[in-house]
């Protein structure tokens, strides 16, 4: 993970003394970046196997984060493809799905950890 995150940081540097923004290596810096999530979702998977109390928890963390770098990854194709880039999008909803997955799973560990959350708390 912290080679990933070094070499990140080095392509990061890298791209930002380019004159262009539009080059493959720009778009490939995406699905690099969407590695980290790749790496979480597969981390949480596992973690979920493990542990049987949290397992919601991570379950849903881990499907986040896999919706996240399969909309990078997607973005990617698009990008490196040339394609018109269509709204709404197959990224666009694998996005989605990290946002859904995120709440589900804040939802779960709110309930784990007994914090609920009524109107009159708001």
């Amino acid at each position: 993970m912290s080679i990933l995150l070094l070499l990140l940081t080095v392509w990061t540097l890298y791209l930002s003394n380019l004159s262009t923004h539009t080059s493959s290596l720009n778009y490939l810096y995406n699905l690099g970046y969407g590695l980290f999530f790749l790496l979480a979702s597969i981390s949480h998977l596992l973690n979920a196997r493990k542990n049987q109390l949290f397992r919601p928890i991570f379950s849903a963390v881990s499907l986040a984060s896999f919706g996240y770098f399969a909309g990078l990854a997607i973005w990617t194709y698009y990008n490196l493809k040339g394609l018109e880039l269509p709204y709404p999008s197959l990224a666009d909803i694998a996005f989605l799905c990290f946002y859904i997955f995120s709440i589900v799973g804040g939802i779960y560990a709110t309930k784990k950890i007994g914090v609920s959350i009524t109107s009159s708390r708001l």
